[in-house]
């Protein structure tokens, strides 16, 4: 439950730090390129959503999971690449719920965090059944670790811009308490009288 939690926490700044990535929608596009399918898409995944926080080729910005589905692809460790849905018979009742029902072929990397945790998948669509090669399975995997130092990169600074923040508004207080000194008294005076 506690590792859940983590998970949880970590899809949650990786959401916060990502508002308008150009870096993850270049991404989504060279995904979309290399496996040659027309949707791509990044997403994170939290207890009951699946936010799409890239994407080309669909305007959808998020969905309520399908919990069996998004839970498989999140425990792969490797590629899960899916031919054809229409002939795989764990996928086969499965509403993907994204893009065209005609979607046919599917391939997604997760997305695992540096602490090990896996927040969300780096996927591709098509309506077309088709087979990665080794190949576009290694460059998709290689993208999804992009993803990854993006968002860890997006995360840090935006820590950093909280922090920055907290201390500045520490900082003013402490202005503002403390007396001025009359500009016709002299430092060593004052101290001189101590």
């Amino acid at each position: 439950m506690e590792e859940e939690y983590c998970r949880l926490v970590t899809v949650r700044n990786y959401r916060d730090a990502t508002f308008q990535n150009s870096t993850l929608n270049n991404i989504v596009s060279l995904a979309a390129e290399i496996c040659q399918s027309p949707v791509a898409i990044i997403s994170l995944i939290d207890d009951t959503k699946e936010y799409f926080i890239a994407r080309k080729g669909i305007e959808m910005e998020g969905r309520q999971h399908s919990a069996t589905f998004c839970i498989r692809s999140l425990l792969q460790e490797n590629v899960l690449t899916i031919p054809d849905l229409t002939k795989h018979k764990r996928f086969t009742n499965f509403d993907l719920g994204i893009g065209s029902p005609d979607t046919r072929f599917y391939a997604a990397a997760s997305l695992i965090s540096p602490n090990g945790y896996k927040v969300g998948r780096l996927f591709v669509l098509n309506q077309k059944p088709k087979q990665l090669t080794r190949s576009e399975e290694y460059c998709l995997q290689i993208l999804a670790s992009q993803v990854i130092n993006c968002l860890e990169q997006s995360s840090t600074i935006q820590i950093m811009r909280e922090l920055l923040k907290k201390e500045e508004l520490l900082k003013r207080p402490r202005l503002e308490i403390l007396p001025q000194r009359p500009k016709h008294v002299k430092p060593e005076s004052v101290i001189g009288e101590l």
